[in-house]
């Protein structure tokens, strides 16, 4: 007797199956359903083949992520946010620095004299220029107006002249009330001024003395003056005009600041 093996496939096919394995059948009450397992190449969840399935793989999605846990990152991303925080970092902190010195700057320019003030001696930088207090209390650094001396150090024959101008400053403006004549501010934030010290005015009087130079390569007011004084003492060989050698320096130096004025 033959036997119909199609009742036997129908059997096989509703018979609940146990296995585990990838492509296997869980039978849920009336319904078949096709267990999934991972692709250990693709990463992919697929279903196997098996009786009264289609052969082939078919994708069905990634599983989801747990809650809580962090999906990885690659190096290329990790490196291009790191040089995002430090790029932002230099930003913010060279803007701070930034502020910080137009700050500074723009105290160092608010400490001032005014035309008509009273200020104090603090102490003298060099044969024509100093640093005084004015009314509020702030250091300010002053220039004499169209003067200029020799520098005060070495041992050459300018720089003996250049130390003389630079003690009389000490010695006429110490523990004295001085005046100032503002004229302007330089680009070093020095006050440009003509200093009046028991109404004479100082820088006429070094220039009288023979101890420092009239600067002619800014014109001033009051330049003619300063001219009528400085060829007085040279005539009368006065201070640095009595040295061949600061003579020959001081007609260099006329000379360049006459081009330069031009």
């Amino acid at each position: 007797m033959q036997r119909d093996h199609s009742i036997y496939n129908l059997t096989y096919l509703a018979r609940p199956r146990t296995s585990q394995r990838a492509g296997a059948v869980r039978h849920s009450g009336s319904r078949r359903e096709p267990l999934i397992a991972p692709d250990p190449l693709s990463g992919w969840n697929t279903v196997g083949q098996d009786q009264g399935f289609l052969p082939g793989r078919r994708r069905v999605g990634r599983s989801a992520p747990r809650f809580g846990t962090s999906l990885p990152v690659d190096r290329g991303t990790r490196v291009f946010w790191g040089l995002i925080f430090v790029l932002l970092g230099a930003g913010v902190f060279f803007a701070f620095n930034a502020e910080t010195r137009r700050r500074s700057v723009q105290a160092k320019k608010a400490a001032t004299v005014q035309t008509g003030e009273i200020v104090s001696f603090v102490r003298a930088v060099d044969g024509d220029s100093i640093v005084v207090l004015n009314p509020t209390g702030e250091r300010v650094s002053v220039r004499l107006l169209g003067v200029k001396a020799f520098a005060h150090e070495g041992k050459n024959a300018t720089a003996v002249h250049g130390r003389a101008a630079f003690q009389m400053l000490e010695q006429k403006l110490t523990d004295k009330a001085i005046r100032v004549r503002l004229e302007t501010t330089d680009k070093h934030g020095r006050a440009i001024a003509e200093l009046f010290v028991e109404n004479q005015n100082l820088g006429r009087t070094m220039v009288r003395e023979g101890l420092v130079l009239v600067y002619t390569v800014y014109p001033f007011n009051s330049m003619t003056d300063y001219l009528e004084e400085q060829a007085t003492a040279r005539a009368e060989k006065k201070g640095l005009w009595g040295n061949s050698e600061t003579v020959k320096q001081a007609e260099l130096l006329g000379r360049e600041w006459q081009r330069q004025s031009e």
